[in-house]
């Protein structure tokens, strides 16, 4: 019996806004940066055969900087995953990147989920959503504004 389970892999991104006047000339702004310039989404279609399911549901992404910094600076992700995919099952390959100092990117992040077991005996459709953002960081977020 044929299986197909849809994952929807998100960066996140959002617009920064301009809430600070002229002083948000000055700082400097982060953001994830995909693999693939452009896209910020990804749609994974898995098949599950008599063989287990195959696919690859991964999705790679950068920290980006809208202009270099003075010192490193160092992020962590936010993942949030659809109630109905194990917590366990996504996975960063990576838990935290630097832009080192003087540098617009970190070295890349690759989100996936590998370990399709949860789902071998399913029969039915099942689609799973996974959304990835930078998370804050208190020890340099002077200056440096999450988009």
């Amino acid at each position: 019996m044929a299986f197909a389970a849809v994952a929807l892999l998100g960066v996140g991104a959002a617009a920064c806004s301009d809430d600070e006047g002229d002083t948000s000339w000055f700082e400097t702004y982060a953001y994830l940066v995909p693999e693939h310039l452009g896209i910020l989404d990804k749609s994974v279609t898995l098949s599950h055969t008599a063989a287990g399911i195959t696919g690859d549901a991964s999705l790679v992404f950068s920290v980006g900087l809208n202009k270099a910094a003075a010192k490193d600076l160092t992020f962590s992700f936010d993942v949030v995953a659809s109630e109905t995919l194990p917590e366990n099952a996504v996975a960063l390959s990576k838990q935290e990147v630097t832009v080192p100092a003087g540098e617009l990117v970190s070295a890349p992040v690759t989100l996936s989920v590998s370990d399709w077991s949860f789902a071998a005996d399913m029969r039915d459709k099942a689609e799973y959503s996974i959304a990835v953002s930078l998370a804050q960081t208190p020890a340099w977020s002077w200056g440096v504004r999450i988009c």
